[in-house]
């Protein structure tokens, strides 16, 4: 399971930092993929993790975080109608990347 969160981190990485070229609706479906990745690994990690207080803690950053992905995943699907807000969208994510990394 690690490794599942281990290659999300990986590929947020790489798309944040070297497609820019990329459309934004296809960055936007890249990001939202990689998030809800990472965050379903944190709930999978949470299930499997004998500290019930960390495993609370570990589930709530998953669910979040899949809540987040699922938020880029409709700002991919209404790109064109509001170009500003997925555009806002992608600007955070790509923030969020390089002050971690």
């Amino acid at each position: 399971m690690a490794a599942l969160g281990i290659t999300g981190w990986i590929l947020l990485v790489q798309g944040a930092a070297g497609h820019r070229r990329l459309p934004l609706r296809l960055r936007l479906l890249r990001y939202s993929a990689i998030v809800i990745t990472l965050g379903a690994s944190a709930l999978f990690h949470a299930v499997a993790s004998p500290d019930p207080d960390a495993s609370r803690a570990l589930a709530l950053g998953g669910f979040l975080l899949w809540v987040a992905g699922a938020a880029l995943l409709m700002a991919a699907f209404t790109a064109d109608r509001f170009p500003a807000a997925a555009m806002l969208a992608a600007r955070i994510v790509e923030a969020v990347v390089a002050a971690f990394f």
